[in-house]
């Protein structure tokens, strides 16, 4: 299958990206032929502007072109099976005219598109609804309850932070979604996970997970230029009923290895605020509106700080109106500068020789420094290295290229910062990097 002149590349590598891994049920009754024109009664299709696709010939995605100016993408399923209730026609809206104006780079819209068929697939309130439990012997299904309230997941044992006790917010407590969790945030006493709610965004809430718990995942509600599929996503996509799912596939894999926020942070995770008294009590959230490298160090941005007329946050005892973005339950996150346009590390730096074990990563550095009693750095900054790992039986370290270089820096963890001198006005003072920072520790 081809895409249509409209649609971009990535729309057919994202469905493939499906295929390669989702099975529906072979006791779930197939699709079968519809005229596309009549598929979902409150979404027409234009005739003229549409691709039908399949996921193992049982689902229909109709790829169409977007009438409205909101958004890049916009995806629902709109016919379901009669006995499972699992989604058979989906469609996926493309809004060419801001495409062609923003001109996002390729990994997002992939991005984007993996995210929209997953709201098609499982993924939203609509969706957990009608999730069912297949008993393979009778071969009947019944329906599956996997929300819940802050009340029924509470537990005296386990005194979840304040932001997740909003009474508004609905938690996932499917059993291989929470076992898989238990085992990413290495938390034995997780019951669930919950999803996003902000007041105002109707679109947005109880259709995403929760950014404070789950930033950079796929099905956030913050787009991010690097995103992870984890377990956790493949285990919700269990407890559907409907489909079966190979996590044993290559790509899915390599997604599944770029989840790192929250994981094995333990239960306290869910007990400590992200931030107290202006400090923070996890890497994964800062606290000063400066430039900063983002969890996993995949890509260059700022801490996302605003300062609010009318809420409060326990978070700054300086200011109690600064906090994050309402996504986060407004914790300050780390956020590029621009989702749609702005590129991952190993997009800006390029031709990695991965085979020899390069990597792509953010570093700190300074762009200035005076010298005091002690050296002084100043004019905070990001930037997009090449790097290898060395280990031995003496050391762990992070070696890094400048820019242009062939040959590696050693930059052992005992200096906090190396020095390289380039001229007043291309100076790099680099922060040597924690080893577990950046590479794998077995």
């Amino acid at each position: 299958l081809s895409s249509l002149p409209f649609t971009p590349d990535e729309s057919m590598k994202a469905i493939n990206f499906f295929q390669s891994f989702v099975k529906v049920r072979k006791n779930i009754a197939k699709t079968g032929n519809m005229k596309v024109e009549s598929l979902c009664d409150e979404h027409p299709v234009n005739p003229k502007f549409h691709q039908g696709v399949g996921i193992e010939g049982n689902l229909l995605i109709v790829l169409t072109k977007k009438q409205d100016n909101n958004g890049l993408f916009d995806a629902l399923s709109c016919q379901y099976e009669k006995t499972s209730q699992r989604p058979k026609v989906g469609i996926i809206d493309f809004n060419l005219e801001v495409i062609d104006v923003k001109q996002p780079n390729r990994n997002y819209i992939y991005g984007a598109l993996l995210h929209e068929i997953s709201h098609i697939l499982y993924f939203g309130l609509d969706l957990f609804k009608k999730y069912t439990l297949f008993s393979d012997q009778s071969e009947t299904f019944e329906k599956n309850n996997i929300l819940k309230t802050y009340e029924e997941v509470n537990d005296n044992n386990f005194k979840l932070k304040a932001s997740l006790r909003d009474v508004n917010k609905l938690w996932i407590t499917s059993s291989n979604m929470v076992n898989f969790a238990r085992e990413y945030f290495n938390c034995p006493k997780l019951k669930g996970l919950p999803l996003v709610f902000i007041k105002d965004d109707i679109k947005t809430s109880l259709n995403h997970w929760d950014s404070e718990l789950m930033n950079g995942d796929y099905m956030v509600g913050n787009a991010q230029p690097v995103f992870g599929i984890s377990k956790i996503n493949m285990g919700l996509m269990m407890d559907s009923g409907w489909y079966n799912i190979d996590m044993n596939v290559p790509e899915l894999i390599a997604y599944m290895n770029l989840n790192s926020h929250g994981k094995n942070k333990g239960c306290e995770f869910f007990e400590l605020p992200c931030i107290t008294d202006g400090n923070a009590n996890f890497p994964e959230y800062c606290v000063v509106n400066e430039p900063v490298c983002s969890a996993g160090n995949k890509f260059r941005g700022v801490c996302s700080m605003f300062s609010y007329n009318e809420v409060k946050f326990p978070y700054f005892k300086r200011d109690a109106r600064i906090g994050g973005w309402a996504y986060s339950n407004y914790c300050p996150i780390p956020m590029t500068y621009n989702s749609e346009t702005r590129p991952t590390c190993e997009e800006e730096v390029g031709n990695l020789n991965t085979v020899a074990g390069e990597k792509a990563g953010c570093f700190i550095h300074y762009k200035d420094y005076e010298i005091t009693k002690e050296m002084k750095y100043l004019n905070k900054d990001t930037i997009c290295l090449k790097y290898k790992c060395t280990k031995n039986s003496r050391l762990e370290r992070v070696d890094f290229f400048l820019p242009g270089a062939k040959v590696a820096m050693n930059c052992s963890p005992n200096q906090t910062i190396k020095q390289f001198n380039k001229g007043k006005d291309n100076e790099l003072n680099i922060d040597c990097p924690k080893y577990s920072d950046y590479c794998e520790v077995n």
